[in-house]
């Protein structure tokens, strides 16, 4: 709305003010207002919830883009609209006036909000029932953002030292003492510290005293917008839809991979010749790589590379360095860094092969599996039989698509990811599928190899 005023704004004063003429009201103020207040907002994608002069900064850079941008696309669409003239000096006006107008808007809404919060009666007074992980991680973001909603307390059975700043008004079954008492509005519910009986009693005595209620669930892992809540018999009940790579997007992804991985093969034929000279002269053995990958929903598949350690090495040392990467027990782990499945010191690796895994070219090979059909061109790393052995129920989630040559664990810099950052990785690129996502990942792909985030 801000940005709409000062588009108005701009173009009145430089027509009517400076000018004294009236122009045709479509012609002048529509067409740019409409754009300014549309572009500018899904520029700036939301107002300023911080304090301070760092993040005062940045919101002013990502303001001026915004104006920038609505100025560049004004200017754009009237070489093109020669049906009417548009000043330019009713762009340049409208730059600061949009900047202070959208900027003042924000601050406003930072102040209309916070005086919410502190009038006790306008805020919407919350309390937490069960202060285990869930009650404390939804307290503190109900606390710090700047929502119309005012923590009043927690109720448990004991005090939780990690809830400091929240004070403890008794136990679960003080609830309907404590609505009365603090004009209580809200009752967040929590399944990790409640049983179903207290859960059912925290329930009943919320909708009897008028106040309303939450439930938080203890489903770890999911992508939430794949739940599905159903009445099956009258008994409610929460299942999981499956995953979006189904029927037609099936295909749609396969032929994708295809075609894709014709043409990468046909455009790197020149490094696959470079690579398998550079191999086999560099150390004896094969200058093709072949090792047994789990793929989908389990299945065992041979995976090509190009050869980038010795012949005959002993595979122990990287079988116990995966098995600490998944209990999160390395030394780059330790250090918060993450950890990834090629070991960054691995005196197995021949000279070139360092080469070779830096830039990535070692994975060559691997769109020949992707023609084959046992890979495809975006999905999740493909783990080696003794990673799968340690996996957990929820870590094979990502079993259920064809394994990747590059995933959101390579753009996102996989040798600063942990394992269970990873999985989580997977998981989501599977239940939010779309080709575009696909594209936009290959493109990231070259970027994050420039950048050494490929090794």
């Amino acid at each position: 709305m801000a940005a709409f005023i000062a588009a108005v704004i701009s173009t009145w004063a430089r027509h009517e003010v400076i000018e004294g003429v009236n122009p045709s009201l479509w012609a002048r103020y529509i067409p740019p207002a409409l754009i300014a207040g549309v572009l500018v907002p899904l520029c700036l994608s939301r107002v300023p919830e911080k304090r301070g002069t760092l993040f005062l900064s940045k919101h002013l850079l990502r303001l001026a883009k915004g104006v920038v941008l609505a100025t560049l696309l004004l200017a754009f669409l009237s070489f093109f609209y020669r049906g009417e003239e548009y000043s330019r000096g009713a762009m340049l006006i409208f730059i600061p006036t949009s900047l202070l107008l959208v900027w003042f808007a924000g601050r406003f809404h930072i102040w209309l909000l916070d005086r919410i919060r502190a009038n006790e009666q306008a805020a919407s007074r919350v309390v937490v029932v069960g202060m285990g992980s869930q009650g404390i991680r939804l307290a503190a973001e109900l606390e710090a953002s700047p929502a119309t909603q005012k923590v009043v307390g927690y109720l448990d059975t004991t005090a939780n030292p990690d809830a400091r700043s929240l004070e403890r008004l008794g136990a679960p079954s003080d609830l309907a003492t404590v609505i009365r008492e603090h004009g209580v509005s809200m009752v967040v519910i929590t399944s990790d510290r409640l049983g179903a009986a207290q859960i059912e009693d925290a329930i009943g005595v919320a909708m009897a005293e008028g106040a309303k209620w939450m439930l938080v669930p203890q489903i770890h892992g999911m992508v939430l917008d794949r739940l599905s809540f159903e009445v099956v018999n009258g008994i409610p009940v929460v299942s999981e839809r499956g995953g979006r790579i189904v029927g037609h997007h099936w295909y749609l992804k396969r032929a994708f991979d295809i075609v894709g991985a014709g043409i990468a093969l046909i455009l790197s034929s020149p490094l696959f010749l470079l690579a398998a000279v550079a191999t086999r002269l560099s150390s004896r053995g094969p200058v093709i790589y072949r090792q047994e990958r789990i793929g989908m929903n389990g299945r065992p598949f041979t995976l090509y590379k190009f050869r980038t350690m010795r012949v005959d090495c002993d595979t122990s040392t990287h079988e116990q360095y995966v098995a600490r990467w998944i209990t999160g027990k390395t030394g780059e782990a330790a250090a918060g860094n993450g950890a990834v499945h090629k070991m960054t010191d691995d005196k197995r690796v021949t000279r070139v092969g360092r080469i070779l895994r830096a830039t990535s070219i070692d994975e060559l090979p691997q769109l020949w599996n992707v023609l084959k059909g046992d890979m495809s061109l975006v999905g999740p790393r493909p783990p080696i039989e003794y990673e799968v052995a340690r996996y957990t129920d929820w870590h094979r989630r990502r079993l259920a698509v064809p394994p990747g040559v590059t995933g959101p664990w390579q753009v996102s810099g996989r040798n600063r990811l942990s394992f269970e950052d990873m999985v989580r990785l997977d998981i989501a690129y599977i239940e939010s599928w779309s080709l575009g996502l696909d594209v936009k990942i290959l493109l990231r792909t070259v970027p994050a190899l420039f950048a050494h985030r490929g090794s």
